[in-house]
């Protein structure tokens, strides 16, 4: 039997709590964070790490992203984090453009649209059924752009790449924006299959990357609609500017933190250790198992309760009762618009499912 490589032996933490913040703040992995002490003590001995001299981290990386989401690599970027990947991918689009977006969506998606100064801002209220909504919406306003995140940060409600592979084929022209962070690391994501047009992610959470990292993959048609005006202008001459394109001299202007873009290449590779088969097999399960358990508990918004699939994200009731049972149960978890904020990663079990399901009771419990 192969052994897994998702034990307290690369994830400390789980030795003496039931870690369920990952919606939060992902653990880093034994194996990551040795990469990183080996390049820093470099760092520190000689001035400078001669193995980054030798293999450029940067370039590695966004190979790395590149194979991992199967994405062309010259439409990767590498990132500080997704919200300035949002904020730059703004400020390059055409403002006449119409935009759709999800109220209550995570705020580095719907903010930089809102002052960026875009004509034509519409917002739709999740219902029930999300993709009927945003269907009829696209017909009744048609935007060029929808923007949302694959699966809302408050409830884990998801709507993946089999989803937004449907919208472009309904709407071929219609440009997808969709923000990752919450999905990338957990279900699979074929890049180039699945319509989006951009796709963005902070490394910090289900990646187990560490801070400080992102990056964004864009299809080969965003490459003429953004900045547009600059690609008139001709060609860097620095010598360490030649090899930079079109994106990459817009989104990664200045230095990057070789040390946390390479943590995000360690991250990937870590994660690579284990067939993706294997991966998403387990969050399956143990998305399927949660759904179920609190589904009957009645702890489960009517718009995540009736979903045949479901992220590995759930909002549970805020009580002072659950609140207090899990900070004694070292319950590792957060408060978002209310409600109790839980996931379940690949260092967690189907028994830390249903700790949650005892200490939390049925919702006439309290």
């Amino acid at each position: 039997m192969e052994k897994s490589r998702f034990t307290s032996s690369e994830f400390s933490v789980t030795d003496h709590s039931v870690y369920l913040d990952t919606p939060s703040n992902g653990l880093m992995s034994n194996t990551v964070r040795k990469w990183r002490e080996f390049h820093e003590e470099r760092i520190y001995r000689f001035g400078r790490d001669e193995v980054f001299r030798e293999s450029d981290p940067l370039e590695q990386t966004r190979r790395e992203v590149a194979s991992f989401f199967d994405a062309p690599a010259k439409g990767v970027v590498l990132l500080p984090n997704f919200s300035f990947g949002m904020k730059v991918l703004t400020g390059g689009l055409d403002k006449r453009m119409k935009v759709l977006l999800l109220e209550d969506d995570y705020p580095s998606v719907n903010w930089p649209f809102e002052a960026g100064g875009f004509k034509a801002l519409v917002k739709a209220r999740v219902n029930n059924d999300p993709e009927d909504l945003i269907r009829e919406y696209l017909h009744r306003h048609k935007p060029d752009i929808f923007a949302f995140s694959l699966v809302q940060y408050t409830d884990g409600l998801l709507m993946g790449p089999e989803f937004t592979k449907t919208l472009k084929e309904e709407f071929p022209d219609l440009i997808i924006v969709a923000d990752g962070t919450q999905y990338c690391g957990t279900y699979s994501l074929s890049f180039v299959d699945s319509g989006i047009d951009v796709l963005g992610a902070s490394g910090y959470k289900w990646l187990m990357a560490g801070y400080g990292n992102g990056f964004m993959c864009f299809s080969d048609r965003m490459h003429s609609l953004l900045y547009p005006w600059s690609l008139q202008l001709p060609p860097r001459t620095e010598p360490f500017l030649k090899g930079k394109n079109h994106l990459t001299n817009h989104f990664e202007p200045g230095h990057l933190d070789t040390l946390a873009a390479g943590s995000l290449g360690a991250a990937l590779r870590f994660l690579d250790e284990t067939p993706e088969a294997k991966r998403e097999e387990k969050l399956k399960r143990l998305s399927e198992h949660a759904h179920k358990l609190y589904a009957e508990r009645g702890l489960l918004q009517p718009r995540i309760a009736h979903r045949k699939s479901h992220s590995t994200i759930f909002s549970l009731p805020d009580s002072a009762v659950i609140r207090q049972r899990f900070d004694a149960h070292n319950i590792a978890y957060s408060v978002r618009k209310g409600r109790v904020r839980i996931g379940f990663h690949l260092y967690n079990h189907l028994n830390d499912v249903e700790i949650v399901a005892e200490l939390a009771g049925y919702v006439d419990d309290f």
